[in-house]
C-alpha cells in the first residue's frame, strides 16, 4: 500500500483529503503544519504529499523545497484556496518549483486523486 502525508493547518480539509486518499487505497498519515510535515516525510519516506500553501510557522513552499532535496523524491501536490490579501499566484509560484501537481481550492475528489496519481483517467467509483 503506497503512503500518502497530508499536511494541512485546517483540521477538517486534512481529514477530509485523508478520507479521499483512504478510500482511493493509501495509506495516509497527517501534518498539522509544515514543520510536523517535513518531520513525518522524513520518518515515514511517503510516495506522494499533498500540501497546503498558506499555512502557520512552516509553510507548503518550504515543506516542498525540503521533500524535492535528496534522491528520494516523492510526488508533491501543492492545494490552496488563495489569498485574497496577496496578489501572487503561489500554486503557479509551487508548480514552478517542482510541484508535481497543483489544485485549487475548493476541488472534487476526483480532481484530488488525479493530481496525487498522475493519471488524468483516474476518477473515484
Amino acid at each position: 500500500m503506497a503512503m500518502a502525508l497530508v499536511i494541512d493547518d485546517d483540521p477538517q480539509v486534512r481529514c477530509l483529503i485523508a478520507m479521499m486518499l483512504k478510500r482511493a487505497g493509501y495509506e495516509v498519515a497527517q501534518a498539522k503544519d509544515g514543520g510536523e510535515g517535513i518531520e513525518l516525510c522524513a520518518s515515514l519516506e511517503p510516495e506522494v504529499i499533498v500540501t497546503d500553501i498558506f499555512m502557520p510557522h512552516v509553510d507548503g513552499i518550504d515543506v516542498l523545497r525540503e521533500a524535492k532535496v535528496g534522491s528520494r523524491q516523492p510526488r508533491v501536490v501543492a492545494i490552496s484556496g488563495g489569498s485574497p490579501r496577496l496578489p501572487v499566484d503561489y500554486l503557479n509560484v509551487a508548480q514552478t518549483l517542482g510541484a508535481d501537481a497543483v489544485v485549487q481550492k475548493p476541488f472534487t475528489p476526483s480532481q484530488l486523486l488525479q493530481a496525487v496519481t498522475g493519471n488524468p483517467e483516474h476518477i473515484f467509483a
